[in-house]
């Protein structure tokens, strides 16, 4: 989640963890990579639910965002 023209805004990105760190990938000439190339507050939210057991989890992370491209 981010602020987007004044509103929270959620946007569906594959990730990966590298030694720590949260990597995301970023569609390019969406608009969204101009919006994150300064360290801001963010929320990052992952899931995984099996539709079978329903059974699942989540995890949250909040913390400033840094870009590399």
């Amino acid at each position: 989640m981010f602020i987007s023209r004044a509103l929270p805004a959620i946007q569906l990105i594959p990730h990966a963890m590298d030694d720590g760190a949260l990597l995301t990938g970023l569609p390019a000439g969406t608009g969204l990579t101009a919006l994150l190339t300064r360290p801001a507050p963010m929320v990052y939210q992952a899931d995984l639910l099996d539709p079978a057991t329903r059974l699942g989890w989540s995890v949250t992370l909040t913390g400033f965002r840094t870009f590399s491209p």
